[in-house]
């Protein structure tokens, strides 16, 4: 099982860690076949088995045989020592080639604004609670062409979307009118100190502290700018309690 980074930007999915190996703390808290043991590095967990022993020369059959082959789900944490990226819950299942990955979420420490700008706001639900490690969604459609940028917020409800890879506009348009989708934690009150990106669920959510909640906001982005709430006259972004 190996550890990798989220896809920001484009089709949702992830990709090699960019720069020095990450320096993160693992640990698996879920069940595991017995006699399996796991071990965890900077490249992601790897689960060992007891070798097996035979009383007679394996034949070629016995040889090929996995020691395991029913699927094994492994569930765990996962936090970041350095600050790259923000901690996580997985629960992941192993299929019969054994191998899955774990995309992880770059934190507002390392998330960097190119030439095409980004998005920086907060997140709040209607009680004034923080949505912490909500999963903000910004899409854009030219052309028939679509771009997809996300992001997590952190503990504080902070977040920043950068937009990179948005090209410039075309001539006939000055802005882009970006849909604003949030998925959460279930439950936010205490915040939970940790979550599992892959288990938020869609939530509603408004522009400010008044009015009423959407599926989705738009937000007009110009590209190069970064985009905050007050550039809408409110102070953050409100996720339905």
């Amino acid at each position: 099982m190996f550890w990798a980074e989220v896809l920001l930007s484009g089709s949702p999915g992830r990709r090699a860690i960019n720069g020095p190996p990450p320096l993160l703390d693992a640990r698996v808290t879920g069940p595991l076949p017995d006699k399996v043991t796991w071990r965890a590095d900077s490249r992601g967990i790897v689960l060992l088995a007891e070798p097996i022993f035979y009383d007679h020369m394996p034949t070629p059959d016995e040889l090929a045989t996995p020691p395991f082959t029913a699927a094994i789900t492994v569930s765990g944490q996962v936090t970041s020592r350095d600050g790259r990226f923000h901690p996580r819950l997985f629960t992941v299942p192993l299929n019969a080639d054994r191998i899955a990955y774990v995309p992880l979420y770059r934190s507002a420490v390392t998330t960097r604004f190119d030439e095409a700008g980004g998005l920086a706001v907060s997140l709040r639900y209607a009680d004034g609670a923080p949505a912490a490690w909500a999963v903000a969604t910004l899409t854009c459609t030219r052309t028939g062409k679509t771009f997809t940028f996300s992001g997590q917020a952190n503990e504080r409800g902070d977040l920043l979307v950068a937009m990179r890879g948005l090209p410039p506009p075309p001539a006939s348009s000055a802005s882009d009118q970006m849909t604003m989708t949030v998925v959460a934690p279930a439950t936010h009150a205490p915040a939970p100190p940790i979550a599992d990106p892959d288990a938020l669920s869609a939530r509603r959510i408004r522009l400010g502290a008044s009015g009423g909640f959407t599926d989705s906001v738009t937000l007009p982005f110009t590209r190069g700018q970064v985009l905050t709430a007050t550039d809408r006259n409110v102070p953050f972004v409100t996720l339905e309690a």
